[in-house]
Formats: C-alpha cells, sequence, structure tokens
C-alpha cells in the first residue's frame, strides 16, 4: 500500500506530546503471531506507522504515541480502504523515531490480507 500520499494530524493531546501538526506518513508494515488461521479469534499482530522524519521529530516534538487525533485519523483512513481499524497504540517501549507501533487485531488483520490478496 503506497501511503506517501497521505498525512495524519495530531492535536497535541496526547501524553508524550503537545504538538498539533500535519504528519506525512512513509509506509505501513504488519507482522501478525505465528497462527495464521484467519478465523481465530485470539489472532494478533502489530502495525508500524513509518513517518516522515522531516515532519515529525520525535527529539524536539515528542511521540506520536497516544495522540487522539492521530488514531482517529489513521481508523479513519484504514476504513475508507476497507481495513477494519481493530487497532490501538501498543506499549510505550514499542514506539521509535521514525515510527509509530500499534496492536492489531483479527478482524483488521483478516481484511489487511484480503486487501493486500494475501
Amino acid at each position: 500500500m503506497d501511503v506517501s500520499k497521505h498525512s495524519l494530524n495530531t492535536d497535541g493531546k496526547g501524553h508524550w506530546s503537545d504538538v498539533a501538526k500535519t504528519v506525512h506518513l512513509d509506509t505501513f508494515d504488519v507482522t501478525w503471531n505465528s497462527n495464521d488461521a484467519d478465523d481465530d479469534p485470539e489472532q494478533w499482530g502489530e502495525l508500524k506507522v513509518y513517518f516522515d522524519t522531516s515532519t515529525w521529530n520525535v527529539y524536539k516534538e515528542g511521540l506520536i504515541y497516544t495522540d487522539p487525533l492521530f488514531l482517529m485519523g489513521l481508523k479513519n483512513l484504514f476504513g475508507s480502504l476497507g481495513i477494519t481499524p481493530d487497532i490501538d497504540y501498543s506499549e510505550q517501549g514499542m514506539q521509535s523515531n521514525n515510527f509509530v507501533s500499534l496492536d492489531v487485531g483479527p478482524k483488521f488483520l483478516r481484511s489487511w490480507r484480503k486487501y493486500h490478496n494475501v
């Protein structure tokens, strides 16, 4: 999925940053647990949302992690693509200086696979 033309906004109301601005996205990476059964209700994974570090500098602006507007925008983006936005922020220690880490559930993974014909 080419997300390089997409941007999301932050509202600065997260626990790790008070900066409200537009963040340009680079790419997504999805990994899931080793159980590949589509019907497994316990299936889970990780979504990494890579962003353009020229539009968000973690060292100056803090982590995007917990920003409610960014998460809402991401859910809306996936929903517009027909991907069930069964996502939420993962733990703080999984965040990085160039991506936001999120937990994904089975509904997201099923629709992600369908979207990518996997």
